[in-house]
């Protein structure tokens, strides 16, 4: 749409993304994310008496969160927020577990899977950032410093592998 009424040549366009909701003190907007929407506005002086955080929104300003994937939560993501997660697997990486954060997952193999050939001190410091990361579940996010550890290598953490 061309407007001519501020300046010449203004143009403006819709925003469908967008959706204004009433948000006040008589109606407050109160769905969260059970209705999928979570209206946020700053806290300031004017209406820090009546400002709540919902359930299930993030504050304003915090740009994340960490999250679990464990099978309980991600049965809450529908429960109470109805979305639905998927799940993709399969995926392969090239590159070394090596100098940075790396995803290792239990593998379902107890009598075919073999470890990889790995150095004693190397397999050692692997098998011990799996333990501590006990409570992530099965899948498992560990910073590793190591080197010469090839992708898709095998570790073996008590019986139970992990890649």
């Amino acid at each position: 749409v061309q407007s001519n009424a501020e300046s010449a040549g203004r143009f403006y366009m819709l925003e469908e993304r967008l959706e204004l909701l009433e948000n006040t003190l008589e109606n407050p907007a109160a769905m969260g994310v059970t209705g999928g929407k979570c209206p946020t506005v700053p806290k300031p002086f004017l209406n820090e008496h009546s400002c709540k955080l919902l359930p299930g929104c993030l504050a304003l300003g915090q740009q994340g969160l960490t999250v679990s994937l464990t099978l309980d939560t991600l049965e809450k993501f529908f429960s109470v927020g109805g979305r639905y997660v998927y799940v993709v697997s399969g995926l392969r990486t090239t590159a070394s577990p090596c100098g940075k954060v790396s995803r290792w997952k239990q593998l379902a193999c107890p009598s075919a899977c073999v470890a990889s050939d790995l150095e004693n001190a190397t397999a050692e410091t692997i098998r011990t950032s799996i333990e501590q990361a006990a409570d992530q579940g099965h899948v498992r996010d560990i910073d590793l410093s190591c080197s010469g550890v090839e992708a898709g290598s095998i570790v073996q953490v008590g019986d139970v592998f992990s890649s």
